[in-house]
């Protein structure tokens, strides 16, 4: 995604000169070793992680061409609560929210389903 040249606003159908740089949070959620950490290792480092090692929450911020993107990997229900120490213009960022779950688990698909529940609207 380049937003290098995403205009802040525009006056009268004419661009405005100032830019003001994107940010966004992606949120992935989901039960325990369903793979979340994976695919943010995968998409930002394109690595793929073979060993299993438990994440309560970590956190991942990149800046690249204008977008400030941060990836929150959050077990269970700890994506629902935002972190204090967040910035006004970050709680007020545009949200992106992945429910992750293991395909041969019925019991991680419920959970998922109870995850979608609690997707904040609005």
């Amino acid at each position: 995604m380049d937003c290098s040249h995403f205009p802040a606003s525009s006056t009268r159908g004419s661009i405005m000169h100032q830019y003001t740089p994107i940010s966004l949070t992606i949120e992935i959620w989901g039960d325990g070793a369903v793979g979340k950490t994976c695919l943010i290792q995968r998409y930002l480092y394109n690595k793929y992680v073979v060993e299993y090692d438990p994440t309560v929450e970590d956190t991942h911020i990149v800046v690249r061409g204008g977008c400030r993107i941060k990836f929150v990997d959050a077990s269970g229900y700890n994506g629902l609560i935002r972190d204090a120490e967040e910035s006004e213009d970050e709680r007020n960022a545009p949200r992106v929210i992945i429910i992750a779950f293991e395909l041969t688990s019925s019991s991680s698909l419920e959970h998922a389903k109870v995850l979608r529940e609690k997707i904040p609207r609005g």
